[in-house]
């Protein structure tokens, strides 16, 4: 039963953004950094003194050095289809979590405009509770369409190569494997404003020993 209920949330978690999505307000929200010349991203370190909440396990916020810096807010519990409504903050994943990876989430028309902005080489540090950074660097972009984007079961296509999975194979090729970061947002695809959906993969950076 157990097996059966994950199964469920997997099916549903992968489209959760579709749904929430043509409840938010139609027009488009900018990142904060991105179109205001006035403000200026802060140093690492005053972002992560700026998150910090004396939880040393809790996600906290996430730099991405001239990209953005973006609040970290968990799912409610029991409530794996959450996405923040908020701008300059990205959503965990819990589902995500359960198979010990992170996945962060965010609305195409508000955080998720940051996330589109992601290229392999990039750093991401992580923040948590008690200013611990953790790195990663992006090593796949990933580009989906839904091929029945009303339906909670669509099957996908990859927009760069021939391939098609369920939404239970999507999960799993975003989400499981060995340690590692996912975003998702999702992306307009003929006028369809949750058409598509884009990942940014990144795993543990390794650093390199001095010599």
């Amino acid at each position: 039963m157990a097996h059966k209920t994950f199964t469920h949330t997997v099916i549903s978690s992968i489209c959760l953004i579709l749904f929430i999505s043509f409840g938010l307000p139609s027009f488009r929200v900018a990142a904060q950094g991105l179109s205001d010349n006035t403000y200026t991203l802060p140093e690492l370190p005053t972002f992560v003194k700026s998150v910090e909440n004396g939880r040393s396990k809790e996600l906290r916020g996430v730099y991405v050095e001239g990209i953005f810096e973006l609040k970290v807010v968990q799912q409610p519990a029991n409530n794996p289809e959450y996405v923040s409504p908020l701008d300059d903050t990205v959503t965990q994943f819990s589902s995500a979590s359960q198979l010990g990876n992170m996945g962060l989430l965010a609305h195409e028309i508000l955080s998720g405009s940051s996330i589109s902005m992601l290229a392999p080489g990039q750093v991401v540090r992580l923040i948590y509770g008690q200013g611990q950074i953790d790195s990663f660097l992006i090593v796949h972009i990933y580009r989906y369409q839904a091929l029945n984007p009303f339906s909670p079961t669509s099957d996908f296509k990859n927009l760069d190569e021939n391939e098609y999975l369920t939404a239970s194979q999507l999960f799993m090729k975003m989400y499981g494997g060995p340690r590692h970061l996912t975003f998702q947002t999702c992306t307009v695809i003929d006028g369809n404003p949750a058409g598509g959906r884009m990942f940014v993969v990144a795993e543990p950076l390794q650093l390199q020993p001095s010599h």
